[in-house]
């Protein structure tokens, strides 16, 4: 790009004021003078200067505001409202006097999202010169267009130094975001969000609600609690603009230049709210413990996050020595390009004593550029550097992650090992075919130095030094390139950043707010457009298809292609061709899909031109792209299914594949006999069984007339290349008269299991054929005649050679399951009948309901309690590690004043382990569960669950306290298919469940499943929870009123929560908190929570979250707390809450007159107000029934 030169007009304006005469009490024109000592019936003169809230207010388009030289005091936001505007060409300028140091100094500001510095939100301002300190929230804030803030410094904020967003939440298009603003030569440090121990505070952030074409440009972000840049988007705000970075300098984020105070105990008042409530006072703290922040992700960059997508520019830019990640898209889904940029040691830590950087042994990387499923991003000139690592074992160690179009970088592979591309190529980290080739010369001898020379720790000039005089990025030697090769690497330029220019005038500049006044306000929206209208892909190296912005500042976009055989702007609607699907995000952002076709033969160029227009104007921009050769590699085979079941004699032919190209992200077919050949293989055996003990062959076809399993093997082999691919799928000829039975183990036993549950008994067998009918029948007799049980029983499709099923029975007295098995014809005479004994057993007192649980049970036994038990004075020492899988009726009655104290490190609770068990009809009252050990886990009233039922129970007055993973209910689901389904827990104020780390909920406190473990799935519904969750004490987080927290780590995960209803406070010292759900760790497996209810408040760090002191924060809402979102799914709908989150959608409108509504719980939330629920006319209240209620019905 050629080399802009920038703020013409400002600086001519400043010309202007130097011009000026300046007497010993002149009124200047368009010029007003402020100072600290300055009143508000002063002439606005320099030797009779105005306060500075009252010239702001004076301020309009042309006027320079000079700021005196001195330490402004100010308690409250210096606040510049819409429509204080200057003007192209004429902006409303805020200066330092020449010479002075200006800080606004707002330490005593009240701790508060709304208690920023200095908050624009009008267009065409300029900041220039000054400090900015002490903020209860961000430093400054810009929430207008066309703004310059240069050569200035924000630290000490009690959040991000400066940020770029929407003024209000009523602003939800992006043509009424912040665009076109400019943030040019600052820098950010020190900045503490202390409440929230260091989460929230990062140096520049965009992020939100931000449009298009918003640049930082020379800026420094060094030593902030979080990270050095912050671009987070969310879903509910809808896609965002693109933001770019260039010229910019991140390290040694995720902790402080000096020791932090940290929020503690003897903050709090009665309420365990903070008294801790101004900057001033978090100086003032004297028990400053540590440089490091608990909370700070500490990235040197973040591009993104969420699931939102937001396209960023990141050029001539240097991460070293951060927290974790040198330079992250954090999930974001949006296109990412960048180009000559340098990550350095970062993953590095400090010295919780003395701040001095040491080397660290996680596994955070230099570039994670490929965290979400759909990243594809464009990278040029990338350099990743990496001497830090101490843990030796650790292999892959730091490696960079990426996918994308690729060119002339060097990225880290592991421990000492790095990967080059020196030319343009599809590149993945996860795929060792497009991972580039080893590169064996890195070494610290390729840098002029390695060596920051300046010590961070308590430096507050340290940016300083690494700026030239015109303010502009000099950091010397440090990794400044030296090498030959890499000084010729990138197609004969250098790789990585280089920072070291001696001028602003040395640097590459993107092009804004570079144009003169048209005078004409149409032509300069228009010109302000064109600008910052970009296409997000590598321009010398397309390979997939690219989004063609339709929309940009209130201006129309359409496109055309100089050759739409390369690049078809838009994809024709199937309805009507001559239209083109549009695609429209939340916040208003419109594209259309520039569709690639890729020439086999050669790369092609091609010319894509946008017209812009507005008001009958129109401008144009155009963009080359060189389209890459589409070499044709195999990828997936599609076009069966993975078994089929072929009725004997039926017809049957094999399926046609396709094979599709992984060069292409449409999935487009590979053409056979020109890319590929194929082979086709059929293997068959007599069954299943001989497939493995190695008995078949191979076969010409699949004869129908030939019962038995065929496999068919097709192997696909290139003709462009040396790959080959080899799948397969399984058919299964079956007669409906074969013979079919239960099949038996070694020893000749049936592999027959029964089990009671919650809706009768679960019968599970395995068969020795495939096509069937499983007949199941209930009686008293201990035998039963086949005839009998295939007439009167019910039957159950055998279509595999395992089947489990449940059989509904009432389980409330002793009886016989009968089991046969038939073809589906039932020609089978006399099949053979299995019947296992379902017994009764009493559970009369203590000491046999002690037993019961601390003892091995069998799963074909009803325990049923026949009374009340009244555990005061018990000596409950309890040993058990045996998982109970039988069925425990309570039959309606209660269970009360059981206590348990334990140094056990597992299983603090009444049932150590549910294991394909259930538990139902019984009430806990009054039970406390105490995990003595530093590590102790699993407690609550079932300590883990590993499938099974737990089934009408009413939980009151319950506490519970262990480390981690603890509840009333359930410690930690750990594997199997579960179902909670009817339990409330009623609490007094008095009775808490909390942990002293993390993983705490109402009724699980975490969903993880164990190693062994494949699958996870956990159904919760109807059931209410009124209570306080966590007492704002632990050091983890993942604190909710229905389940702490999912790992949500693989496929297999499957959390549904519906129709539940949390009323109460939920506490949390660290993060991570919500009504319904705490958080989810990962973004793999699928999470539903529909028709949930959270009248409830969240009491974050000793700051009262309850949509009318504070609003949801980042992690911390009424329905849903932490949200990682990746290959899964999310389906968070129909939820109703007291206020708004902060993740997902949810209902707060009348919600407090709607709590108070029958109909609002049936027709909402879709309750079962006759059988399962009670609404109560008179105190207007929900809850459900008892045990023993439901039991009547």
């Amino acid at each position: 790009m050629k080399r802009k030169f920038l703020l013409t007009l400002p600086l001519a304006c400043f010309a202007l004021i130097g011009m000026t005469a300046c007497g010993s009490d002149d009124i200047e024109e368009n010029v007003i003078y402020a100072a600290p000592t300055g009143k508000e019936t002063a002439k606005g003169s320099k030797k009779s200067p105005l306060d500075v809230r009252t010239a702001f207010k004076k301020l309009t388009a042309g006027d320079t505001l000079i700021l005196l030289d001195g330490n402004y005091k100010l308690n409250d936001r210096i606040l510049v409202s819409a429509g204080q505007d200057g003007k192209e060409g004429k902006p409303i300028t805020v200066k330092a006097d020449d010479g002075a140091s200006v800080t606004f100094d707002f330490t005593e500001q009240t701790i508060a999202s709304v208690s920023r510095g200095i908050q624009i939100n009008a267009n065409y301002w300029y900041l220039y010169g000054f400090d900015v300190m002490g903020a209860g929230d961000n430093g400054v804030y810009i929430a207008g267009s066309y703004n310059i803030v240069e050569n200035c410094s924000f630290h000490e904020n009690q959040d991000t130094g400066l940020q770029i967003g929407r003024a209000d939440s009523s602003q939800t298009n992006i043509k009424d975001w912040p665009h076109n603003n400019l943030i040019k030569n600052c820098t950010s440090y020190n900045n503490y969000d202390y409440q929230s121990y260091g989460e929230n505070a990062d140096g520049f952030a965009a992020k939100l609600t931000t449009g298009e074409g918003n640049v930082f440009d020379g800026c420094i972000a060094y030593r902030n609690s979080d990270d050095g840049w912050d671009l987070y988007a969310k879903s509910d705000s809808g896609k965002v603009g693109t933001t770019i970075i260039k010229n910019c300098l991140s390290f040694q984020n995720g902790w402080l230049l000096n020791k932090t105070a940290s929020p503690s105990e003897d903050d709090l008042d009665k309420y365990g709210v903070t008294t801790i409530t101004t900057t001033a006072q978090v100086l003032a703290k004297k028990t400053n413990t540590s440089f490091a922040t608990r909370d700070g992700d500490g990235i040197g960059f973040k591009l993104g996050g969420s699931v939102m997508e937001g396209n960023v520019i990141v050029e001539n830019c240097m991460a070293f020595e951060n927290r974790l990640h040198g330079l992250s898209d954090n999930s974001n889904p949006g296109v990412l390009s960048l180009k000559n940029c340098t990550a350095y040691n970062n993953s590095a830590t400090c010295d919780s004593e003395t701040g001095a950087v040491l080397p660290n042994g996680n596994t955070s990387n230099n570039f994670d550029l490929a965290r979400d499923e759909k990243s594809y991003n464009n990278y040029y000139g990338l350099l990743s550097y990496m001497t830090n690592q101490t843990t030796a074992g650790i292999t892959y160690s730091n490696k960079d992650a990426y996918r994308g179009s690729t060119a002339y970088s060097i990225f880290n592979s592991g421990k000492n090992k790095y990967t080059c591309f020196t030319d343009f190529k599809d590149a993945s980290s996860y795929d060792s075919t497009a991972s580039g080739k080893a590169y064996n010369s890195m070494s610290d001898s390729i840098f002029e130095s390695v060596n920051f020379e300046y010590d961070a720790t308590g430096n507050t000039d340290i940016h300083k030094l690494l700026r030239n005089a015109d303010g502009s990025i000099n950091t010397g030697k440090m990794l400044n390139v030296v090498s030959p090769d890499l000084l010729s690497y990138c197609d004969g330029k250098q790789i990585g950043a280089k920072l070291n220019e001696s001028s602003w005038n040395a640097y590459d500049h993107y092009n804004i707010l570079n144009n003169a006044s048209t005078g004409d306000d149409t032509m300069d929206t228009l010109l302000g457009a064109r600008d910052v209208l970009e296409i997000m892909c590598n321009k010398n190296a397309v390979y997939q298809n690219v989004n063609l912005i339709t929309k940009v500042n209130n201006c129309d976009v359409t496109w055309s292609s100089s050759d739409e055989l390369l690049v078809q702007c838009g994809k024709p609607k199937a309805d009507n061709p001559n239209e083109f699907e549009t695609n429209t995000s939340s916040s208003g952002v419109t594209y259309i899909e520039g569709i690639i076709h890729r020439n086999r033969e050669t790369d092609k160029k091609v010319i894509l031109t946008a017209t812009i227009s507005l008001n009958g104007q129109s401008l144009e921009k155009k963009f080359e792209l060189n389209i890459k050769r589409n070499i044709p590699t195999i990828g997936s085979v599609v076009g069966f299914e993975d078994r089929y079941i072929l009725t004997q004699f039926g017809e049957y032919e094999l399926p046609t594949i396709t094979v599709l190209n992984a060069s292409m992200y449409s999935e487009e077919a590979l053409i056979e006999g020109e890319d590929y050949k194929v082979e086709t293989k059929i293997l068959f055996a007599n069954s299943s069984k001989d497939f493995i003990d190695g008995n078949y062959y191979e076969i010409s076809k699949v004869y129908t007339s030939l019962p038995g399993v065929y496999k068919v093997i097709y192997n696909v082999e290139s003709l462009i290349s040396d790959e080959h691919f080899e799948t397969s799928f399984n058919a299964y000829v079956v007669s409906e008269e074969a013979e079919i039975d239960i099949s038996t183990d070694t020893e000749g036993n049936p592999n027959l299991d029964v089990n009671v549950s919650r809706d009768g008994v679960q019968v599970s067998a395995s068969f020795t054929n495939i096509l069937g009918n499983m007949y199941v029948y209930t009686s008293k007799n201990e035998t039963e005649d086949a005839q009998i049980v295939v007439t009167n029983g019910k039957a159950f499709d055998i279509t595999d050679e395992t089947l489990s099923s449940i059989y509904e029975m009432p389980n409330n007295d002793g009886y016989f399951v009968h089991v046969c098995v038939n073809n589906k014809k039932n020609t089978i005479e006399s099949p053979t009948v299995y019947s296992k004994e379902i017994t009764i057993q009493n559970i009369n007192t203590k000491d046999e309901f002690f037993d019961l649980v601390n003892s091995k049970t069998s799963s074909t036994i009803i325990y049923l309690l026949t009374t009340d038990l009244d555990f005061t004075g018990y000596n409950w020492t309890a040993t058990n590690t045996e998982p109970f899988g039988g069925l425990f009726n309570g039959n309606g009655h209660t269970i009360k004043n059981i206590k348990i104290v334990s140094a056990e490190a597992k299983g603090t609770a009444v049932f150590y382990k549910l294991k394909n068990g259930t538990i139902e009809n019984v009430t806990f009252e009054n039970v406390s569960l105490k995990a003595t050990s530093a590590n102790a886990s699993l407690a609550g009233i079932v300590g883990q669950m590993c499938g099974g039922f737990i089934h009408n129970i009413a939980l009151k007055n319950i506490s519970c306290s262990a480390a981690s993973a603890a509840s009333a209910l359930v410690g930690k689901v750990t594997g199997g298919i579960n179902y909670i389904t009817q339990v409330s827990l009623v609490n007094d104020e008095s009775m808490i469940i909390n942990v002293e780390k993390k993983y705490c909920g109402g009724i699980v406190g975490s969903l993880h499943s164990d190693t062994s473990e494949k699958t996870d799935e956990l159904y919760i519904s109807d059931c209410y929870v009124k209570a306080t969750i966590g007492d704002g004490k632990d050091n983890g987080g993942f604190i909710g009123g229905i389940i702490g927290r999912n790992k949500n780590e693989f496929a297999f995960y499957k959390l549904s929560v519906t129709k539940c209803i949390f009323e109460g406070q939920v506490k949390t010292g660290k993060d991570y908190s919500g009504g319904i759900i705490g958080g989810c760790d990962n973004g793999a497996g699928t999470v539903t929570v529909q028709h949930c209810a959270a009248n409830c408040t969240i009491l974050l760090k000793g700051n009262l979250l309850d949509g009318i002191q504070a609003s949801a924060a980042k992690n911390d809402s009424p329905i849903f707390g932490r949200v990682t979102k990746g290959v899964g799914a999310y389906y968070v709908t129909m939820n109703y809450a007291r206020f708004a989150d902060s993740q997902f959608t949810s209902d707060t409108e009348n919600f407090e007159e709607n709590f108070k509504t029958a109909i609002f719980f049936k027709n909402n939330l879709s309750l079962d107000i006759e059988s399962i629920w009670i609404f109560d006319s008179e105190t207007l209240t929900i809850s459900l029934r008892g045990p023993a209620s439901i039991l009547a019905k």
